[in-house]
């Protein structure tokens, strides 16, 4: 019935719900009506959590930044294999509303055209997440976030002329520019 009125009108619709709850739990606690739950319990999907399926992490990661992109105007055209390797690597309690915020958070930090290490904040870039799992991938990651900084840091000294940045690190310039397109920096974004 429309509201306010006594005079019913046949509808055919499907309810398409979801939760985090398990509802024959909370049915048997009496906190979720038996009859609802069979009602709405035609067809269950039940979906992993985002760490049960790590093949999704970067797909999705990938979507999230095409929507940042253009939600916030920002010229963001990937992630560095180092925040690849980061991002499959975190237990995301959160599930992909988690890694949604943490793609748009590093979106907002990012001053190149590739996603660092650095741009990432919150459980993506805490220091004891990144000690977890095998010393060598520990080490990757640990070793992949310092040359990030290192390398901002060289650049932001000499405002993003590359050649003076090689010179103070006593690299060669080719060497230098691999390094940089590696880590996702561009040294036009340091430049005043």
């Amino acid at each position: 019935t429309r509201l306010g009125d006594n005079q019913d009108i046949p509808v055919q619709a499907r309810i398409l719900a979801a939760t985090s709850r398990d509802l024959s739990e909370a049915m048997a606690r009496g906190t979720f009506r038996e009859d609802l739950y069979y009602r709405l319990n035609t067809y269950r999907i039940e979906i992993l959590p985002l760490r049960k399926r790590p093949g999704d992490i970067m797909p999705l990661a990938r979507h999230f930044l095409a929507q940042a992109v253009r939600d916030f105007g920002k010229r963001v055209d990937d992630f560095s294999p180092a925040v690849e390797m980061r991002l499959e690597q975190l237990p995301w309690p959160g599930n992909v509303r988690e890694l949604k915020n943490v793609v748009e958070c590093a979106v907002i930090n990012c001053r190149a055209s590739m996603i660092g290490l650095g741009d990432l904040s919150g459980p993506a870039d805490s220091p004891s997440e990144s000690l977890d799992g095998p010393w060598s991938e520990a080490k990757s990651t640990m070793i992949l976030r310092w040359e990030k900084d290192y390398f901002t840091a060289r650049l932001q000294a000499t405002a993003g002329n590359v050649s003076q940045a090689a010179k103070h690190s006593g690299m060669t310039r080719q060497h230098f520019q691999n390094k940089l397109r590696e880590l996702g920096l561009v040294a036009d974004d340091f430049r005043s």
